[in-house]
């Protein structure tokens, strides 16, 4: 679940993608995200080498390889999210179950 709470500023467009609807939101807001969801889908936010999902040979070779565990080919765990964006800055932190084997 990810809910965006608008604090104003600069309206800005967001196109549809595959888990997201086309809206607008602002510069300025708190985002918060809770589920099973790939760590890197909040804090990797290098577009050209990103999504081992999409792009190809990107797994732990471009990627943050800490988060990444055999038993879940995805990289995906449970935890939550915090996002504040402010203008061109971004607070981000979050709370993450990591994996009982090493």
């Amino acid at each position: 679940m990810r809910q965006t709470i608008d604090l104003g500023g600069e309206e800005q467009k967001v196109d549809a993608g595959l888990n997201q609807f086309s809206g607008t939101q602002t510069a300025d807001r708190l985002v918060f995200t809770i589920g099973k969801f790939g760590v890197v889908d909040v804090f990797d936010t290098n577009k050209y080498a990103h999504d081992p999902r999409s792009d190809f040979l990107n797994w732990t070779i471009l990627d943050t390889g800490t988060f990444d565990y055999a038993a879940d080919a995805w990289a995906y765990t449970v935890g939550a999210a915090a996002e504040w964006y402010q203008g061109p800055w971004t607070l981000r932190a979050g709370l993450f179950d990591l994996s009982t084997r090493t």
